[in-house]
């Protein structure tokens, strides 16, 4: 069996970055837009504590949620994360 490059305790922290520019990134959206938190959260079924969270970059909301968001913004995943580089490209090594 070959060694696998999967880590699967890999430590939240590692990924804060990203959640933070997701937020950015929503927060920006929703200015263009126009929308507060609870027009999002209308859109989306989300609570809108999520979506403030989410907004904050405080969420460690799972990838249905993220797709529930997208979704109920008529966007995609790409918008929110960057999708073309792989994961362990991006994450923080301290």
């Amino acid at each position: 069996m070959g060694k696998s490059n999967l880590h699967p305790a890999a430590e939240p922290e590692k990924y804060r970055h990203l959640v933070k520019e997701a937020g950015v990134k929503l927060q920006r959206i929703m200015q263009e837009r126009e929308m507060t938190v609870e027009d999002v959260a209308g859109f989306s079924g989300l609570s809108h504590v999520t979506v403030t969270l989410i907004r904050c970059g405080n969420s460690s909301a799972g990838i249905i949620t993220y797709l529930r968001l997208a979704d109920g913004l008529g966007i995609s995943l790409s918008d929110l994360f960057d999708t073309t580089t792989p994961v362990n490209q991006q994450v923080r090594r301290e």
